[in-house]
């Protein structure tokens, strides 16, 4: 028969473990809420939606500008509104026929 010391050895280590799991799964829920929390990369201010917005606007068109400076097969792209290239979907219709394109 076991001892009552082995009993609560085990009984405290399967408390442990419980405990840790149950900690792990706190941080676990932490770090998808900050994940996903944007920020001013300069001030650490909230940024807003519309911010968040603007950023991925500004990022758009200045690949635009890149694209229409040095691949005119992609012209059709770098014309394109914004707005209709907004998805990966949009994006990845423009960009699956350059398989083979060279990149400098």
């Amino acid at each position: 028969m076991s001892s009552p010391l082995c009993i609560i050895h085990i009984l405290f280590t399967v408390y442990l473990f419980v405990s840790l799991l149950f900690f792990l799964f706190q941080l676990l829920d932490m770090l998808k809420f900050y994940a996903r929390f944007e920020i001013n990369d300069q001030t650490g201010d909230p940024l807003t939606d519309h911010d968040m917005m603007q950023l991925h606007y500004d990022r758009i068109t200045a690949l635009q500008k890149a694209v229409f400076v040095k691949y005119s097969e992609l012209r059709r792209f770098a014309l394109t509104n914004v707005a209709s290239i907004n998805t990966r979907e949009a994006l990845t219709k423009h960009f699956e026929s350059l398989r083979y394109v060279e990149f400098d």
